[in-house]
């Protein structure tokens, strides 16, 4: 497997579905969905669920969109 882009939702985050198309065989689905798992266990994946839950209860707590939520909670 490649080295993962950027995801452009959060910087920090590869983007492992990056080269998963319609026409991708499960076998690439499975390994970067494995790549996603093993990476969520490091601290950078730890930090980034963090972050995710802060912005959707932010979000959710203020009835605004996704966008003003990363906005208001230091993401761009």
């Amino acid at each position: 497997m490649t080295t993962p882009q950027t995801n452009k939702r959060f910087p920090q985050m590869p983007d492992f579905w990056a080269g998963i198309t319609d026409d991708s065989t499960q076998t690439e689905r499975d390994a970067a969905n494995q790549a996603l798992d093993a990476w969520l266990r490091t601290d950078a994946g730890r930090e980034f669920l963090a972050a995710d839950k802060l912005v959707a209860e932010t979000a959710n707590t203020r009835d605004i969109t996704w966008r003003e939520a990363m906005e208001a909670c230091g993401y761009e």
